[in-house]
Order: C-alpha cells, then sequence, then structure tokens
C-alpha cells in the first residue's frame, strides 16, 4: 500500500510484485501480505468496496475477492459507486446496512442466553 499511497516509494519497499530492490523493507514490522494467505480463508467473506476509495484502490479488494472465490463459494463482493475509504458506510446507504445485516443473519450463528451462561460455567469450571 505504501507504494499505492506514494507511488516514488514502490522502487524501495514492497512485496513480491513491486519493482526495484526493496531496500526499506527492514522498517516494514507488519508486512500485511494479505493476498498471499486470502486464498486459505474457508469461512464466509464479505467484501464491501467503495469504488472511489482513495487510499485502497477498488482493484486490490476486487483481486482479494477472485482469490478466495475461487474456492470458497461464501464470498460476497458488493460495490458502492460513491464510497470513499472513510464514508462507504454513509455513502452506502441502506444498501450498505441490508448488506451488513444479511451476511450476519446468514453467516453468524445466533448464542442464546442460557447457552453463554452455560459456556461461562464451562471455563470457570463450576
Amino acid at each position: 500500500m505504501a507504494g499505492v499511497l506514494l507511488p516514488f516509494l514502490k522502487w524501495f519497499i514492497g512485496g513480491t510484485g513491486s519493482k526495484g530492490p526493496k531496500i526499506l523493507n527492514f522498517l516494514v514490522r507488519s508486512p500485511w501480505s494479505t493476498i498471499d494467505i486470502v486464498g486459505q480463508i474457508n469461512q464466509p467473506i464479505l467484501f464491501l468496496s467503495g469504488l472511489q476509495d482513495e487510499m485502497v484502490p477498488p482493484s486490490h479488494m476486487q483481486m482479494l475477492y477472485a482469490k478466495v472465490a475461487s474456492h470458497n463459494r461464501e464470498c460476497i463482493f458488493v460495490e458502492f459507486p460513491n464510497g470513499m475509504h472513510m464514508d462507504t458506510w454513509l455513502a452506502g446507504g441502506d444498501r450498505y446496512w441490508r448488506t451488513t445485516q444479511q451476511f450476519i443473519e446468514n453467516h453468524v450463528p445466533e448464542i442464546k442466553e442460557h447457552e453463554s451462561c452455560h459456556d461461562d460455567k464451562d471455563i470457570d469450571g463450576r
């Protein structure tokens, strides 16, 4: 991402796809090579992409989705034409929230109160 936000840095820092000697990579404490690990995820994933995102190019989100969707049918990709990095939730309006709610309802199991209390007792050993 440093090479995307500050293009001149692509010659000095980055992953396997970047050009140049990458001499500043020693400064990167958390390389976050998401593209290398996203294909290993088997859980459902919801990708919400603001197409006006000025920090994370929508093409990056599409690459991540393509990599995981090739083996994981529980992935959903939703684009929001006017969404920027910090306001996709606002620009997407009701559609954003309906999509999020539907994903949660379909993929997150509901924990009933009595199950939660029972689990706490197991953890405490009582």
